[in-house]
C-alpha cells in the first residue's frame, strides 16, 4: 500500500508539492484512494507514521533537523485529505535522530494552529 521512493546520498528527499513531477502528493493520495476503493468497505483513511521534517533550500539536514515537506504540504492542503475520506494525519519522528515537534523550529505548532483557525477540513 505505501510506496516511498528514497533518494540515495546526502541530498534531501522531497515529494513534488506542485504535483507536476513524480513522486508527488497527488500520486500518493491516489494510491490510498484506490486501495480504499478496492477494499469496498467505505472506511476512512488514517495516515500513520508520517515523517516530520522542515522544508529548506539547504540540502541535507543535521541530526534531529532533517529536511522533509510532508508536514508542510499535508497541513496546508488539508481539504485534499478530507476529500479522500481522511480522518487523521499522524506525524512522528520515528527515531531519536529524526526531526520531532521539539526540533522542527515550531513548524508543526504553527501549521496546526493555522489549520484549527481555518476550522479544519470537511470529510466528504
Amino acid at each position: 500500500m505505501w510506496r516511498r521512493r528514497w533518494q540515495n546520498g546526502s541530498a534531501p528527499f522531497y515529494w513534488d508539492a506542485t504535483n507536476q513531477t513524480s513522486p508527488n502528493f497527488h500520486e500518493n493520495q491516489k494510491q490510498y484512494s484506490d486501495y480504499r476503493a478496492a477494499l469496498g468497505n467505505g472506511l476512512p483513511i488514517l495516515w500513520w507514521q508520517t515523517p516530520m521534517g522542515v522544508p529548506s533550500d539547504t540540502p541535507g539536514g543535521t541530526d534531529q533537523h532533517y529536511r522533509d515537506n510532508h508536514v508542510d504540504y499535508m497541513l496546508t492542503n488539508t481539504q485534499e485529505y478530507g476529500d479522500m475520506h481522511t480522518i487523521g494525519l499522524v506525524f512522528s519522528a520515528g527515531g531519536s535522530h529524526q526531526t520531532s515537534i521539539s526540533t522542527d523550529g515550531g513548524q508543526f505548532a504553527r501549521l496546526s494552529s493555522q489549520y484549527l483557525a481555518r476550522g479544519g477540513a470537511a470529510l466528504k
